[in-house]
């Protein structure tokens, strides 16, 4: 999907709280995706939707057959579905 942006990428950073705050002071704009946990002081900046053909992101959850820590994997992987559920929620 070409919409004739030219890219400058002049720096990286780790964390959408940063890249917000970067695009808050006027340093630039970033693609990101929307957070399913919104942070606690939201930054006034323009967002705008990549429509019905943006990327999607697939997560998955890694561990050793023989783990012996199943409640706990068992527990982190219900707090994904939970959240991601609650942002589906949200967006439709």
């Amino acid at each position: 999907m070409s919409k004739r942006i030219r890219v400058t990428e002049t720096m990286e950073l780790d964390t959408p709280e940063a890249i917000v705050t970067m695009v808050h002071a006027n340093l630039g704009v970033s693609i990101m995706p929307d957070l399913a946990v919104k942070p606690l002081h939201q930054v006034p900046v323009k967002r705008v939707s990549l429509g019905l053909n943006a990327p999607t992101r697939v997560l998955g959850l890694a561990y050793a057959e023989n783990q012996i820590k199943m409640r706990a994997i068992d527990e982190i992987f219900s707090a994904f579905d939970w959240v991601i559920q609650n942002a589906s929620d949200r967006s439709s």
